[in-house]
């Protein structure tokens, strides 16, 4: 024999189950509706993440351009125009991109502004709108991005209005 108590809290719970069933269908019908209309309505992208001017700024838009998992909700095609443009393609174009860092920190302290890692091998972005090169740094991230892909491909970008110092690299590593 059950009392008016059990049935009661009997009651609540299923009342609580059905609750939890409509929100968790909600929540994974928002989510579904999201993905497949982000490439039109991009729900995440905020257009003032972008005003920020200085070197770290212009980085952490690229690397959110970069990334297929980013804000603008275009996927690849951001990574895959650039991949296309720095010759990439051939080797980077079908791989699945496994990260997109930014300031990725390396031997001696030192910083790659962005890092890419695919299946097939990794891409460092040198980022330079002002500042100049330091001694022997793109050097250095050669040498780290090389031994990094080991043994698969590499390729270090110099975004900049002008040529690498001397004193960053040697002819023969450029």
């Amino acid at each position: 024999m059950t009392t008016n108590a059990e049935s009661a809290k009997e009651a609540k719970r299923r009342n609580a189950d059905t609750l939890l069933k409509k929100v968790f269908f909600n929540v994974s019908t928002l989510r579904q509706a999201r993905n497949r209309f982000a490439d039109q309505l991009a729900p995440d992208f905020r257009l003032f993440d972008y005003l920020r001017t200085d070197e770290c700024g212009l980085s952490r838009c690229l690397v959110d351009l970069l990334d297929p998992q980013g804000k603008h909700g275009q996927g690849r095609l951001y990574l895959d125009l650039f991949l296309a443009r720095i010759g990439a393609v051939a080797w980077a174009g079908s791989d699945r991109c496994h990260s997109v860092v930014a300031e990725k920190v390396i031997e001696n302290r030192r910083r790659i502004d962005i890092y890419l890692k695919f299946d097939s091998g990794v891409i460092g972005i040198e980022n330079k709108p002002w500042a100049s090169d330091q001694n022997q740094q793109l050097k250095a991230y050669a040498d780290w991005l090389e031994k990094d892909a080991n043994g698969k491909n590499w390729l270090l970008v110099y975004l900049c209005n002008r040529d690498p110092a001397q004193t960053s690299i040697d002819e023969e590593k450029k």
